[in-house]
């Protein structure tokens, strides 16, 4: 099989890379859809898929996993050089922002929602004008709308009125018919079978991706991450900030291991759901460290050779540090995330881990104690969410990892 031609159109993708998908045709007739994306070092987007690939290799030997057919979504990605690659388009997805805000602005939300009335609700999501958009609500109720990101973490930390931003908080979840993700998949079944089989595809791949992103640390999961297939599965896309990087070194850490929200949770009502994705999601995480050894030998690769990004994030470790180069820093920087992988792979506690993770933040402005407390209790502090990125006010609180999954002995 040979390449045969190119489209000469490429379509810019609207987001702060400005990506462009290019389309290309093999011999055997087949249209293959590429991401040419710049400005970043894909090497590390494709180690993590070669580590999910590892994941994947360990689940399908683990009889429980096998039989439920547990497996995280993969595709390629192969980087042209330290700024520049390719990244497999996967085809017949859409993201979770799309969905939700579809879903949000059809014309039949009124009926879904028992707190508003169509018309409102329609005329605050149809709007032209950004001041009347929730999205702008949010931030106005954050302080964040006239400032620029790069200095909006120190106002959150410092000069945002909690209590204030609390409830504006609740308001704005409120605002929000809690079932938007539920309808906007069950439109695509046309039968009660393909509802089991979508609703099934997704609470699989939900507890599968989340334990495994936990396990690597992946951020920035805000709803443009997470694409949605046309059965229901997911799919994470992304991995500029893994290895716990999005809580260390972004001005507001990140706190959130995965998304298990309330409109994420809504999709497999009426049944229990958290029970569901706990029993999955303790499949998933013995697996893996039943075959820790062999996925820390994958990710051996991180240590050994680290990309362009980490070594900027060495650099930008190393400001805060006296005493130590640039080589010493990455060394240690290196071998800090290494530690973080091993220590979730042995069985520590999720809470300890995070906490290490904090400590090195040299901006933390949050109770680091009572921020880690609330979210083992299933609670979540809008505070933490970058920027309003996130985007915690269109899904509501987070709970943290299942007790079952924290503190399961090693196999």
């Amino acid at each position: 099989e040979t390449l045969v031609s190119v489209d000469p159109l490429l379509r810019m993708m609207m987001s702060v890379r400005k990506p462009c998908r290019l389309k290309m045709r093999s011999s055997h007739g087949k249209e293959l859809w590429w991401l040419v994306k710049g400005g970043e070092d894909l090497r590390q987007d494709e180690r993590v898929q070669q580590v999910l690939r590892t994941m994947n290799f360990a689940l399908q030997n683990e009889r429980q996993c096998a039989q439920r057919r547990l497996v995280v979504h993969t595709f390629a990605v192969v980087p042209a050089s330290a700024r520049v690659g390719l990244v497999e388009w996967v085809q017949d997805t859409r993201p979770l922002a799309e969905l939700l805000d579809e879903s949000l602005k059809n014309a039949n939300v009124g009926i879904l929602s028992h707190r508003q009335p169509a018309s409102e609700m329609n005329k605050k999501v149809r709007t032209s004008s950004p001041s009347d958009s929730l999205g702008h609500e949010y931030s106005k109720r954050l302080g964040l709308d006239s400032l620029d990101p790069k200095h909006a973490g120190k106002h959150v930390g410092k000069h945002v009125d909690v209590p204030r931003l609390l409830v504006g908080y609740a308001e704005s979840v409120k605002q929000l018919p809690p079932d938007l993700l539920r309808l906007a998949l069950m439109r695509k079944s046309q039968t009660a079978r393909m509802e089991f089989e979508l609703r099934d595809h997704y609470s699989q791949t939900l507890a599968t991706m989340n334990v495994c992103h936990y396990i690597l640390g992946i951020g920035d999961r805000h709803t443009s991450n997470t694409l949605v297939a046309s059965n229901g599965a997911l799919i994470g896309i992304d991995f500029g900030h893994a290895f716990g990087v999005a809580t260390q070194l972004v001005p507001i850490p990140e706190l959130m291991p995965f998304r298990l929200t309330p409109q994420t949770l809504g999709v497999l009502a009426p049944l229990d759901a958290h029970s569901l994705l706990k029993r999955t999601m303790t499949f998933v995480m013995a697996a893996l460290r039943k075959n820790r050894e062999l996925l820390k030998q994958t990710m051996r690769i991180f240590i050994d050779d680290p990309t362009l990004d980490w070594k900027q994030f060495a650099q930008k470790n190393e400001q805060t540090e006296s005493g130590q180069t640039v080589e010493e820093d990455l060394e240690t920087f290196t071998s800090m995330k290494w530690e973080g992988v091993c220590q979730k792979l042995d069985g520590v506690h999720p809470t300890d881990v995070m906490l290490a993770e904090i400590k090195t933040q040299q901006n933390v402005w949050i109770r680091t104690s009572v921020v880690v407390q609330e979210l083992v209790q299933g609670k979540h502090d809008p505070r933490s969410d970058r920027f309003g990125k996130w985007q915690a006010w269109k899904e509501g609180s987070a709970p943290f990892l299942p007790e079952s999954v924290q503190v399961a002995p090693p196999r």
